[in-house]
């Protein structure tokens, strides 16, 4: 097994970390670092199946879309698990037109406790 990481110090003693756990119950594991530009092209062309990545803080719900939608592959989105869920990808596309904050609020509340019993990542 292979954790993919980009060569940043916080990530890669994330990495160490998880390839030391997976280690004791018997999972051999090699931490593999890249410059971010590889690393992000390893991802986003399906060349890495495990990897530990940065994220920024989303305040918008509709960012789900961009992760779980399935028409949200690389490189149109981040769904880099090729994740499908039919009703979570019309919940995301009913919510994405919305501007009533109520009606917003209890579709993507529904989408995420979907995605939550799917357990996609």
């Amino acid at each position: 097994m292979q954790i993919h990481v980009p060569a940043e110090k916080e990530r890669l003693a994330v990495a160490k970390a998880v390839a030391a756990q997976w280690q004791e119950v018997g999972i051999n594991t090699k931490v593999v670092v890249s410059e971010p530009a590889y690393f992000f092209k390893k991802i986003n062309e399906g060349m890495a199946s495990v990897w530990i990545a940065p994220w920024t803080g989303f305040k918008d719900p509709d960012h789900l879309r961009f992760v779980f939608d399935s028409t949200m592959g690389p490189p149109a989105g981040a769904n880099r698990g090729a994740y499908k869920n039919l009703a979570v990808d019309a919940l995301l596309q009913q919510g994405k037109g919305l501007v009533n904050e109520g009606k917003r609020k209890e579709i993507y509340a529904e989408a995420q406790r979907l995605l939550d019993g799917d357990v996609p990542y």
